[in-house]
C-alpha cells in the first residue's frame, strides 16, 4: 500500500481512525472483516451513505428510491471496508497483510490464464446449483444478480449478490449491468440466465451491453419460441417428436375434446400467470372431470390472465415415469452434454407442482436421440433443461416442456460426474471442443431428507435408494456444500420441515 499511518493513530486523543477501501464486491467486504476478526482486529464496513446502521422504515427515508435512482452509490456503500489504523506499525502491517490475504483468495486468474467471473442471473436455486459448481470445478466465487436477495443463495461463500428491485426491468437490468461493468474488466464475465425471466430479458438487450459481458443465450426470437408450449409443440410437431395431445383455449369457451379424463390445464404464459394469483391456482392442475375442468378455468381467466391455456391429455404413470434432461449446446452449434435423470418423487404443494424433489441420475439413449433431434433442428446456444414422460400405452417418450436455462434440479448433473460449469467455460473461454458427451452414471440427487424420500417413492424403487444412500452416492444441491454459515443450516432445516408438512398435508399417489 505504501501510505503513510498519520501520527493521530497513534494518539490516546483521537484513536477512532480508518482507512476506508472500495473493494470489488459486497462479499469481498464482509469477508475482509471477517478474516480481521479472526486476527483479533475489529473493523467495519462502510454503511453511511444508507443511514448506517440502518434505519426502521425504509420508506420514510426513501431508501429504496434511492437504490433505484443511486445505484452507484449503494453499491459503493455495500463495498467499502475500513481498516483500523489506531494499532501500532507491527499491528497495522499485519492488518495489511490480512487485507491482502482476502483480496488473493478472492482474484481470478489473469486474462492471459484463461481467466473469467460467472456472472449469475437470478437469485434462486438455480443460480446456487450455477455458483457451487463454479467453485467446486474452479474456486471462483459466482456473482449474482436479482431483485432480492432469497434464501437459496443468501449467505454463501459460493454467491456474491446484488440486488435492484427494478432489475427485471430491461431498462434497469441494462443500466445496473453497465454500471458494475468495471468491476470485470480484464476478465471474461460469462453471463448466464438462472431464471425464464431473465434468459427472456437477457436475449433481447445483449446487444447493449458492455463487451466486457459474454451474454450465454440464445436469440430473442427462440427464447420467445421455446418460452411458449404452443409455439414449442410446434418445433416438436416439425421434428416429427412426441408430445401429449394437446387443446389450446384463449378464453372460458371449452371445445369438445379428443380425449378422456383425467387431464391436465397449465397455462401457457407462465410469468402471466404468476402475475395473476386466485384462490385454488396451482403450477399445473390435473382434473377428473369437467366440472373441476371449468371451475380452474373459469378462475384462471377471472384472476385477470389473458394469455392461453393448455387442455393436455394425461399420460398415465407416476413420478417415476417422468424424465429430465439438462445440457449444454456451444457456441459452435454442437452439444456439448446431455445428462438424463429419472425423478423419483415431485413436489406435492400446489404452486410447486411438478418440481422434482428425488432424482435417480443415468442414461436412456432413447431420450438422450429426442432430446439430440430436437436441439438440432433448433439455433439454439447454451443451457437448457426439458422435461419428458414414459408413456406405457405406446412405449415411448412424449415431450412436456422445454426451458431455455438449466433446471432447478440440475445440480444433479455435477454430482453424476459431470460439472455442468465446465461447458460454459470449455466452451467461450478455454475454446475447447471435445466430442458430445452422454451422462449415465447412477446417483441419488434428493431436495429433501433421506427419511421422507424413502417414505414416499414408490416402493417399486426404495431398495434402489437405500443402496445408493449406503453406498454414498447421495446428496442434493444444499446438502454436504461445505457451505456451513449457521444461517443457511438453519433455512435449509425450516426447509425440510415445510416439506415434511407439505407431504403430509398434498402427498397423494398417482394414478398409474
Amino acid at each position: 500500500f505504501g501510505y503513510k499511518v498519520p501520527a493521530e493513530a497513534f494518539s490516546k486523543v483521537r484513536p477512532l481512525l480508518w482507512f476506508p477501501v472500495l473493494t470489488d464486491s459486497q462479499k469481498t467486504a464482509e469477508d475482509i472483516v471477517a478474516a480481521l476478526a479472526e486476527s483479533g482486529y475489529y473493523s467495519s464496513t462502510w454503511g453511511r451513505p444508507l443511514l448506517f446502521p440502518g434505519v426502521t422504515d425504509a420508506a420514510a427515508y426513501c431508501l429504496n428510491q434511492a437504490a433505484r435512482d443511486c445505484p452507484v452509490s449503494v453499491s459503493c456503500s455495500e463495498r467499502v471496508v475500513l481498516l483500523p489504523t489506531y494499532h501500532d506499525k507491527e499491528a497495522v502491517l499485519d492488518i495489511v497483510s490480512v487485507f491482502r490475504r482476502v483480496i488473493s483468495e478472492h482474484q481470478i486468474a489473469s486474462p492471459e490464464e484463461g481467466g473469467f467471473v460467472p456472472v449469475l442471473l437470478g437469485t434462486e436455486t438455480c443460480a446456487y446449483n450455477m455458483a457451487r459448481a463454479f467453485y467446486e470445478a474452479y474456486g471462483v466465487t459466482s456473482c449474482a444478480y436479482g431483485r432480492a436477495r432469497l434464501e437459496a443463495s443468501a449467505h454463501s461463500k459460493f454467491i456474491d449478490v446484488t440486488c435492484n428491485p427494478d432489475f427485471t426491468d430491461p431498462e434497469s437490468f441494462v443500466r445496473v449491468l453497465n454500471l458494475d461493468a468495471p468491476r470485470f474488466r480484464g476478465r471474461k464475465a460469462l453471463l448466464i440466465s438462472c431464471g425464464d425471466n431473465y434468459t427472456r430479458i437477457l436475449s433481447a438487450v445483449k446487444d447493449r451491453l458492455d463487451p466486457v459481458y459474454i451474454p450465454v443465450c440464445p436469440d430473442y426470437d427462440i427464447v420467445d419460441a421455446v418460452n411458449s408450449k404452443v409455439r414449442f409443440y410446434q418445433y416438436c410437431e416439425e421434428a416429427g417428436i412426441p408430445y401429449p395431445a394437446t387443446v389450446v383455449i384463449s378464453s372460458t369457451r371449452i371445445p369438445a375434446l379428443p380425449f378422456d379424463y383425467p387431464l391436465v390445464l397449465k397455462p401457457d404464459d407462465a410469468d402471466d400467470y404468476y402475475a395473476h394469483p386466485f384462490d385454488g391456482q396451482k403450477k399445473a392442475f390435473i382434473l377428473d372431470d369437467q366440472e373441476a375442468l371449468i371451475s380452474a378455468v373459469n378462475s384462471t381467466y377471472a384472476s385477470g390472465y389473458s394469455g392461453k391455456m393448455l387442455i393436455q391429455e394425461f399420460v398415465p404413470g407416476g413420478d417415476d415415469n417422468m424424465r429430465v434432461v439438462n445440457g449444454y449446446k456451444r457456441s459452435d452449434g454442437r452439444l456439448a452434454l446431455l445428462s438424463m435423470g429419472q425423478p423419483l418423487l415431485e413436489d406435492y404443494a400446489p404452486m410447486a407442482i411438478g418440481n422434482y424433489k428425488v432424482i435417480l441420475t443415468g442414461g436412456d439413449d432413447r431420450v438422450y436421440d429426442i432430446a439430440e433431434k430436437l436441439l438440432a433442428s433448433i439455433p439454439y446456444f447454451g443451457y437448457f433443461n426439458m422435461d419428458l414422460k414414459y408413456d406405457s400405452r405406446s412405449d415411448i417418450f412424449r415431450v412436456f416442456d422445454f426451458n431455455p436455462r438449466m433446471g432447478r434440479s440440475s445440480y444433479y448433473v455435477t454430482l453424476a460426474g459431470r460439472n455442468l460449469a465446465k461447458c460454459v467455460v470449455e466452451d467461450v473461454v478455454q475454446h475447447r471442443y471435445a466430442a458430445s458427451e452422454r451422462s449415465y452414471d447412477e446417483y441419488l440427487w434428493t431436495d429433501i431428507p433421506y427419511s421422507l424420500a424413502m417414505k414416499y417413492v414408490s416402493s417399486e424403487y426404495r431398495d434402489k435408494v437405500r443402496e445408493l444412500i449406503r453406498k454414498g452416492l447421495a446428496g442434493g444441491t444444499f446438502r454436504n456444500t461445505g457451505d456451513n454459515d449457521s444461517r443457511r443450516i438453519a433455512t435449509i432445516a425450516k426447509d425440510d420441515l415445510r416439506s415434511a408438512h407439505n407431504y403430509h398435508r398434498y402427498f397423494r399417489p398417482k394414478k398409474k
